[in-house]
């Protein structure tokens, strides 16, 4: 086997990411990667197309969201002024956490993810964007920061105007590459990527009104991909410099049936070598878990967490089995 085919298979074994400087996301634990690790990539072929089929093992669709990933890492770690600033949106369960994830566990050493729902504006009570900053090492080396739920920052419990510019500022101040922000470590080393459901703007733009014929009443419509601008964002109460500052705009597509159905049936195999016996589940248990999945809108976490549960309950009830066999009963008890 491969390196590269084995480093993939290890990446569940991680089960997390390697946190540096502020919370972890609720569905991952912190990860044990040795420290002697180097802080490149553990792909033997480092491409932007290799760097895809890598995204490709481990998340189903977004194709155009893991191509844009994909350029930003490479860029990022590969060219002398690589470095950029990029806004992924989508809704729950499309995928973002796993982007997020996949590539920490690959970079560990040289990623950081921070929760900008629990992020303050200087001045303010809590914990501040300068403060996270300054926690970048300062090793010479490229970095990549994920702003998770960076649609939060307009929705903050505090709802002053003023808290809210002075939390802008401090994103803009730091995306425009200012020194007097970071302790040491060169700001044109780092790119930020963040990350957020923006469901206002969403919703808005998934149904849209199509005019048919003279003196007819619109029909609503809902395109195959949405894009939104910063055009969209500036509506939402974003600053025009600070929408401005990003390189790419993504929007991943909404999840559906088809999607989950696949997503379930990606996981089983990393679960039988997880739990280093064969796994059999029937058609009526994938087709409950992409129902569940799509009616709460959780995506692969929800689907990884049922389908463990389900394996442990089954070795529960037998112990000494050499497979798993799950049917239709098990899901009808979730």
């Amino acid at each position: 086997m491969s390196y590269i085919k084995e480093r993939m298979m290890s990446l569940e074994d991680v089960g997390g990411l390697r946190r540096n400087g502020f919370l972890p996301l609720s569905d991952i634990t912190p990860t044990t990667l040795d420290d002697t690790l180097d802080a490149e990539s553990y792909l033997d072929d480092f491409t932007m197309p290799a760097l895809k089929r890598f995204y490709d093992e481990h998340i189903v669709g977004q194709e155009r969201a893991k191509k844009a990933m994909a350029q930003i890492v490479y860029s990022t770690y590969e060219y002398e002024n690589g470095v950029s600033t990029n806004l992924f949106i989508g809704p729950p369960g499309s995928g973002k956490s796993e982007l997020i994830r996949v590539t920490c566990a690959e970079f560990p050493k040289t990623t950081h993810v921070w929760d900008m729902s629990m992020v303050q504006g200087s001045g303010w009570k809590g914990v501040s964007i300068d403060q996270l900053a300054k926690e970048i090492p300062n090793d010479g080396r490229k970095h990549i920061v994920f702003m998770d739920e960076f649609c939060k920052i307009i929705n903050q419990r505090n709802t002053e105007v003023s808290y809210h510019l002075v939390l802008q500022g401090n994103l803009l101040r730091m995306f425009e590459h200012d020194k007097s922000m970071f302790q040491g470590c060169s700001p044109e080393n780092i790119t930020f990527i963040a990350f957020g459901a923006f469901d206002d703007i969403y919703a808005k733009k998934k149904t849209r009104k199509k005019h048919i014929g003279f003196s007819c009443a619109p029909v609503e419509e809902s395109p195959e991909h949405i894009e939104i601008t910063a055009e969209d964002l500036e509506g939402l109460g974003f600053m025009s410099q600070l929408c401005s500052r990003f390189d790419r705009i993504i929007t991943l597509d909404e999840p559906d049936y088809a999607l989950y159905r696949s997503l379930a049936e990606k996981v089983v195999p990393k679960l039988e070598a997880m739990m280093e016996r064969p796994i059999t589940v029937s058609p009526e248990v994938l087709d409950a878990l992409a129902k569940e999945a799509l009616s709460v809108s959780a995506g692969s976490r929800l689907i990884r967490s049922r389908l463990r549960v389900l394996c442990e309950d089954f070795l529960f009830d037998n112990p000494y089995a050499r497979s798993i066999e799950l049917d239709v009963r098990p899901a009808m008890d979730m």
